[in-house]
């Protein structure tokens, strides 16, 4: 029996645990659950605009806390895009995570895409099709630790 592991494809979806066999439903709601949790640190999106105008600039999270985002790395983030476009760009960032493909995140925002390709030095290669930028799993945890307030993992169930 293959283990289960998040960020990983899932193979068995029957498991044993201390003698108990838990199926696919069961884990299923598990799962589900635990993704949930994850999901609850994520910050709720503001605009750059309304996070520069900010003296503290920060916002709540799902699960009621603040979080804060480093103003230095906005002002960067202002620095890769033009000033009418402050009020479009929705911070954080998140980075989709699908259980079902193992190697790669994605953002699913045009302009969300095009400010990670520039944090990131990303050249044409990485386009964004239907509606989505496929990033490699390494590349995105790469970035994901130099702009750790702007970028946020976004579970899927």
């Amino acid at each position: 029996m293959s283990q289960t592991h998040l960020g990983k494809s899932i193979y068995s979806l029957k498991i044993k645990i201390k003698n108990m066999t838990i199926g696919d439903e069961t884990f299923q709601k598990i799962l589900v659950s635990q993704i949930k949790e994850m999901n609850g640190a994520l910050a709720r999106q503001k605009t750059l605009y309304e996070l520069l105008g900010e003296e503290r600039p920060h916002s709540i999270t799902n699960s009621g806390h603040i979080y804060i985002f480093d103003k230095n790395v906005l002002m960067k983030v202002a620095s890769l895009i033009p000033r009418f476009r402050y009020d479009e760009l929705k911070l954080p960032i998140y980075l989709y995570v699908d259980l079902n493909v193992p190697d790669q995140y994605y953002i699913n925002n045009e302009l969300q895409a095009e400010v990670f390709k520039k944090l990131g030095n990303l050249g044409d290669g990485y386009q964004f099709r239907d509606g989505k930028l496929w990033i490699p799993r390494s590349i995105g945890r790469q970035i994901h630790r130099q702009y750790p307030t702007i970028l946020q993992y976004f579970w899927l169930p």
